[in-house]
């Protein structure tokens, strides 16, 4: 045990001090990671302010963009000065990335010491995590509550499961697509408790302190500003560093100032979004081993497809998504070609590879958090196509609404689709 520790230890060291020699100091750390030369940007423009003023003004500063119950989180930072909360928000971005390390090391591959250090040596060096610190954003907390849900609900306690997702959701809204595994299912107990949790974390805990109309007002505030932002009205298109993919790909092909090409590859993009959403259909139908896990990689994956507000931060999940595959390569016998694809899925999303480039946006221009993520999405495919059938998925599906016509719906309760974990 103490040898296993000192190796954790040892390694995390080791990167840290590489980041020290080849940054030396974190004001070009910052500088060099991405645009704005404060440590905490977001949290300093957008966070820290929402707080500062949410009793007085209940309405959300320009920026903000999430939930008031998470604007009467940040509030608690309103007692300190700015540059005391900046430190103590450093302190808490150190926890995220602690937390998200043991959660998954602990339940992931227990009995795989080796497979552990990878995960350490992943995180430790992914550009979404580096990028996510650097801007003090809270897409590591997000993920951190849905891997964490994850495992609850894996380990059979749906009440705190439910709770994480709900949680998650309420910072940024797309983790409520992972309730459509559970709907699939047919777990509605788990979707209630996750209603119930969303609602009582996102309305009535705000109505109480800031009043059910101003709770109200600061939804809808939120979704104009965020629809005027991220609609593309105009032609207004994001920087260069947004990862959404048909942005990507219209910058990859030399054509990032011509909006034309933006509504083409968004079909591309639901079309991929659609066969993704069958894919996890299947698995859910399926008796496949760790499927709960499959789906929600899936879902993950999913997000540079549909979430037009995509920056490298949003991808902080790629070194759990791809130690998870490493596991699974790790017992097929036919590995030849996904161990190298792997391989680049990693050296895309690593810092030390964009290290080699002379500036931040040279990395950035080309989107290789992106196909980093659709590198893991094919050996997704390759893994799980020939482990499914189409025929017996319909067949589970038909079955099941074969089974709900016969009971009837008048007692919903009685006529639940068995819950599958």
């Amino acid at each position: 045990m103490i040898k296993k520790n000192a190796l954790i230890f040892g390694l995390a060291l080791a990167v840290f001090l590489q980041y020290c020699f080849y940054w030396g100091n974190l004001d070009s750390f910052v500088v060099e990671i991405d645009s704005c030369d404060n440590i905490f940007c977001d949290f300093t423009r957008y966070y820290y302010p929402m707080g500062k003023k949410l009793l007085d003004n209940p309405v959300p500063v320009e920026g903000f963009y999430y939930s008031p119950v998470i604007a009467q989180v940040f509030s608690l930072w309103r007692f300190q000065s700015k540059d005391a909360a900046v430190v103590t928000w450093g302190v808490v971005q150190i926890l995220a990335v602690i937390l998200l390390i043991a959660v998954w090391m602990h339940n992931a591959q227990k009995q795989n010491f080796p497979l552990r250090l990878l995960y350490l040596f992943l995180t430790l060096t992914a550009m979404p995590v580096v990028h996510n610190f650097k801007w003090g954003q809270i897409s590591i907390i997000v993920v951190l509550s849905i891997l964490a849900a994850l495992e609850l609900y894996e380990a059979g306690w749906k009440i705190p499961a439910s709770f994480l997702l709900a949680f998650g959701a309420l910072f940024k809204f797309y983790p409520l697509v992972f309730l459509f595994y559970f709907l699939l299912t047919g777990d509605l107990l788990f979707l209630i408790l996750c209603g119930f949790f969303f609602l009582l974390l996102g309305v009535a805990l705000p109505a109480l302190t800031l009043g059910l109309k101003p709770t109200i007002s600061f939804y809808f505030a939120i979704l104009d500003s965020a629809g005027a932002r991220f609609s593309f009205a105009a032609g207004k298109l994001p920087g260069i560093n947004s990862l959404y993919f048909p942005l990507v790909t219209m910058r990859y092909f030399g054509e990032f100032n011509n909006p034309g090409w933006l509504l083409p590859l968004q079909i591309v993009g639901w079309l991929i979004l659609s066969a993704n959403i069958l894919l996890i259909a299947l698995v859910a139908a399926s008796n496949l081993e760790h499927r709960l896990r499959w789906a929600f990689f899936l879902m993950l994956a999913s997000t540079p497809f549909f979430v037009s507000s995509l920056w490298a931060h949003y991808l902080v999940y790629l070194p759990a998504f791809q130690l998870f595959l490493a596991f699974v390569i790790e017992r097929d016998k036919h590995i030849y070609w996904k161990y190298p694809m792997l391989a680049a899925s990693v050296v895309l999303s690593s810092v030390f590879f964009m290290q080699l480039f002379d500036a931040w946006r040279d990395y950035a221009y080309w989107g290789f958090l992106t196909w980093s993520n659709l590198l893991l999405l094919v050996l997704a495919y390759a893994e799980l196509i020939p482990k499914l059938s189409w025929r017996e998925g319909f067949g589970w599906y038909h079955d099941r609404l074969r089974s709900l016509t016969r009971k009837g719906f008048a007692h919903p309760v009685r006529s639940l689709w068995r819950a599958r974990s």
